[in-house]
């Protein structure tokens, strides 16, 4: 092998050094504190089904790549320690996600808990099998708040809270083009908690969660959450309970039956008033019709008469609350 050397021959006083035992010495290894595969420049470690993810984690370099082949990993508590790293795992040509981490009831699958920021990204996997006080899926706490992109977090329990994903104490993640399905939590927020925290939960999927309260999404002292371009349906008992910033296109509802296909729960279609499309007839939907008062706004026209006037605002206070 070319890449091996014999001591002295690196030049630069270390030769003999061989920290991960991978038979190239440290000065001529991209990647010295792993001992598989790596990119040129060692910004990226590839990760095999049998190796260590955690192992990778903690060897990859601040602002660096831990790619994950495709496979199922058995493997929990995965902590990245409030590094600014990204976690990665492989995509098919459609679209079709190929790393599944199954952490076996051994924890939660992926915790987030020493302040990590943005820069700090969990995409593209499958996260299972979590089992946890807080967070079967994905626990945030102590003022983390990384990006989860494109991940599906399914099958997960918590004790108490966030059978899928639980963030607590200031945690202020980005939660974009996930599903969370599936997950479950004895207390509350089946499929995700906030408390405390103020998380952007942007074009998700949220279905088929079960939690004595808010099945789908819990919010407690939680107002500068925000959801939006979201889906909340078909969980148990509730779809959300408490409070958040509604920031719009949001779907909340009881079912997630879509006869027509056209990707909104008829539940939703068929909610009268609901002015704003958000699964909800509330104060905002209110406001706009007030504002459209006189006008022949569509919209806001919910008898379709032609004009926004009593007629509908009877309608909408007739159907104030959750769509059914």
């Amino acid at each position: 092998d070319p890449a091996k050397t014999e001591p002295g021959e690196c030049g630069c006083g270390v030769a003999d050094i061989d920290t991960d035992s991978d038979g190239i010495f440290d000065c001529n290894d991209s990647c010295p504190n792993w001992p598989y595969d790596c990119s040129d420049d060692g910004t990226t470690v590839t990760v095999s089904v049998g190796q260590s993810i955690q192992q990778a984690i903690d060897a990859v370099p601040d602002g660096g790549t831990v790619q994950l082949s495709a496979g199922t990993y058995t493997q929990g508590s995965l902590d990245p320690g409030g590094r600014a790293i990204t976690i990665r795992g492989a995509i098919g040509l459609s679209g079709t996600l190929l790393t599944t981490i199954d952490a076996d009831g051994a924890g939660s699958v992926v915790v987030f808990q020493s302040g990590e920021g943005r820069d700090t990204q969990l995409r593209d996997l499958v996260l299972t099998g979590g089992a946890a006080t807080f967070g079967g899926g994905i626990e945030c706490s102590n003022g983390s708040s990384p990006t989860i992109l494109s991940c599906v977090v399914t099958g997960n329990t918590a004790t108490e809270y966030g059978g899928g994903i639980n963030c607590y104490l200031g945690s202020d993640p980005l939660i974009e083009s996930c599903t969370i399905r599936g997950n479950f939590a004895t207390q509350a927020g089946g499929g995700i908690s906030i408390d405390g925290s103020a998380p952007v939960i942007l074009g998700c999927l949220i279905e088929a969660n079960d939690a004595p309260e808010g099945g789908g999404l819990y919010a407690a002292d939680s107002a500068g959450a925000s959801v939006v371009a979201t889906t909340i349906c078909g969980n148990t008992i509730d779809q959300v309970a408490g409070a958040f910033a509604d920031l719009g296109d949001n779907c909340i509802a009881d079912s997630c039956e879509d006869a027509d296909d056209n990707g909104i729960p008829d539940g939703r279609e068929a909610c009268v008033g609901d002015v704003t499309g958000d699964g909800l007839v509330d104060a905002a939907d209110l406001g706009l019709l007030i504002g459209a008062w006189g006008t022949a706004d569509p919209a806001a026209d919910i008898n379709g008469d032609g004009s926004v006037d009593a007629a509908d605002l009877g309608l909408l206070i007739g159907a104030w609350g959750l769509c059914s």
